[in-house]
């Protein structure tokens, strides 16, 4: 696998939470045999070839703050540019896919907290 990423992430924001954003660009590849797994996975002869979980393009963003009354809230965007589809000789990329997930809380004593997380808000899905 190669590639890089750039992440940010934001100081505190009125010392309740932070944004961050992270994006990577990267190719997971493999040459050789498959030695374990439960897969009936063939490699090609010789080469370099793309392993199912090649994706090209990620992207992360989201948010964390601790909000008054004890109470807190977080969501998460993510997008995949397209899984590899393994399922004939010429690889190709899948759809690419976006979901957003949100959570919200509050802390109810000292040691107990309340919360309800909601995902894939977006309602969509991977598509093999």
């Amino acid at each position: 696998m190669y590639g890089w990423e750039l992440a940010v992430r934001s100081p505190r924001i009125a010392r309740r939470g932070e944004v961050y954003l992270a994006y990577a660009y990267a190719h997971a590849e493999g040459a050789g045999a498959i030695s374990g797994g439960l897969t009936d996975f063939s490699p090609p002869a010789s080469g370099y070839f793309p392993l199912d979980h090649d994706q090209r393009h990620t992207l992360h963003g989201g948010f964390n703050f601790n909000l008054p009354g004890r109470t807190f809230a977080g969501g998460n965007l993510y997008y995949g540019s397209g899984f590899t589809d393994g399922s004939s000789d010429v690889p190709a990329h899948l759809q690419e896919h976006t979901s957003f997930d949100f959570t919200a809380g509050k802390a109810i004593g000292e040691s107990l907290t309340l919360s309800a997380t909601a995902l894939n808000l977006t309602n969509r899905r991977f598509r093999w």
